[in-house]
């Protein structure tokens, strides 16, 4: 559905999973927050969101990157 939605849109992915997650790394290390790992990619329609650490509850990293640029699209981390 995400194929057929993305055609339809005219929504053209540029960036693989693993470009999302160093595109991550890199804000994380530009804004000094911690970036550790396992870290979750997850697929949207439009962007990639990654989550750092992938295995806790609370100080975590959630960076969404844009499916099409692999430009940081949102940024958000939650310190304990």
């Amino acid at each position: 559905m995400r194929k057929f939605l993305r055609v339809v849109l005219g929504i053209k992915p540029a960036v693989t999973s693993t470009e999302a997650v160093e595109a991550a790394k890199r804000e994380c290390e530009r804004q000094d927050v911690p970036f550790r790992e396992p870290v979750k990619c997850s697929e949207r329609l439009r962007h990639y969101v990654v989550v750092s650490p992938a295995n806790r509850a609370g100080a975590c990293v959630f960076v969404g990157v844009s499916i099409e640029t692999g430009k940081i699209i949102s940024f958000q981390h939650f310190a304990r």
